[in-house]
């Protein structure tokens, strides 16, 4: 059993070394869902999940309608104005989703863990995931990253919001080490997770 998470800690090390990566590669901005393209997940795409709390981004359970709004609002061809094209493109992916619900639902959670596998702490339920907790802060958690981004690059912080959450908590991270003396990064909570199981088998 110890070599076995042993083994799966090293595949879950190089799948996030990877992934920082492809984050800044030729094409990152795209990603396909079995014919759909989707923009990585953005701050402001993420805001507006929340807003409509979808359970994707926020706790609770994950319906049909939610999976396929979270694939609508990271469609390359998203509009949030109301149109026939726009209508046309969702009966589109509806008729996917019925098709192929459960490998597209596989592939929504990947691009989901691709924008969230940054985070140093994140609450976790099943496979929904929630960039915040239940304190109430004055400023939230993202808003707070795109800030600390901006300031620091020169950059408006609108625009950056509609950078990947990849990049974003990266570039966070990044400032961090080189601004703040002592700074300690946590791991990124899958890693964690792996290696809490290890001490756990030691222990028995």
């Amino acid at each position: 059993m110890i070599e076995e998470l042993k083994q799966k800690l090293a595949e879950e090390t190089q799948k996030i070394l990877q992934n920082r990566l492809l984050a800044w590669s030729t094409g990152c901005d795209e990603f396909d869902l079995m014919g759909i393209s989707l923009r990585p997940l953005t701050g402001r795409a993420w805001i507006d999940l929340r807003l409509i709390e979808n359970a994707l981004v926020c706790q609770g359970e994950i319906t049909d309608d939610e999976i396929m709004a979270y694939i609508w609002r990271n469609s390359k061809k998203y509009s949030f104005k109301k149109s026939r094209k726009a209508e046309k493109e969702k009966k589109k992916i509806g008729f996917l989703y019925q098709k192929f619900n459960s490998e597209i639902l596989a592939l929504v959670f990947e691009h989901l863990d691709f924008a969230f596998q940054e985070v140093q702490a994140s609450s976790q339920s099943g496979n929904s995931i929630s960039y915040s907790n239940q304190i109430i802060e004055d400023v939230d958690h993202m808003i707070k990253a795109v800030d600390e981004v901006a300031a620091r690059y020169g950059q408006n912080p609108i625009e950056v919001l509609d950078w990947p959450i990849n990049q974003i908590l990266q570039f966070q991270k990044a400032l961090r080490l080189s601004t703040i003396p002592d700074y300690k990064l946590k791991e990124p909570e899958s890693i964690r997770k792996i290696k809490s199981e290890i001490l756990t088998e030691l222990n028995k």
